[in-house]
C-alpha cells in the first residue's frame, strides 16, 4: 500500500464517518420533531378534554340557574296566592263585621 492510497483510504473513512454523523443528526432531528409533534398532539388532547369538561360544567350551571328561576317563580306564585287568599279572608271578615253591625242596629 502506497502513501497515496493510505491518504485516499483515510479520506474515504473520514467521509464515511462524516456521513454517519450527518445521518445520525438527521435521525435525531426527526425523532425530536416526532417528539414535539407528539407533545403538541397530547397538549391538544388535554385541551380538548378541558374544553369538554368546561362545557359540561357550564351546562350544569345553566340547569341550576333554570331550577333556581323555577323555584323563585313557584315561590312568587305561592306568595301571590297567599295574598289573594288573605284579601278574600279580609273581605269576608269585613262583610261579617258589617252584618254584625246591621244585626246590632236592629236589635
Amino acid at each position: 500500500v502506497q502513501a497515496g492510497q493510505v491518504t485516499k483510504i483515510q479520506a474515504a473513512a473520514r467521509m464515511k464517518a462524516a456521513r454517519a454523523v450527518v445521518a445520525r443528526r438527521r435521525a435525531e432531528r426527526q425523532r425530536d420533531a416526532g417528539d414535539a409533534q407528539a407533545r403538541v398532539e397530547a397538549g391538544a388532547a388535554i385541551l380538548s378534554e378541558i374544553m369538554t369538561a368546561s362545557k359540561l360544567e357550564l351546562q350544569q350551571l345553566e340547569v341550576e340557574v333554570l331550577r333556581a328561576r323555577a323555584a323563585t317563580t313557584e315561590r312568587e306564585e305561592l306568595a301571590r296566592q297567599a295574598r289573594a287568599q288573605a284579601r278574600t279572608s279580609d273581605a269576608a271578615l269585613v262583610d261579617d263585621a258589617l252584618r254584625a253591625a246591621e244585626i246590632a242596629k236592629t236589635v
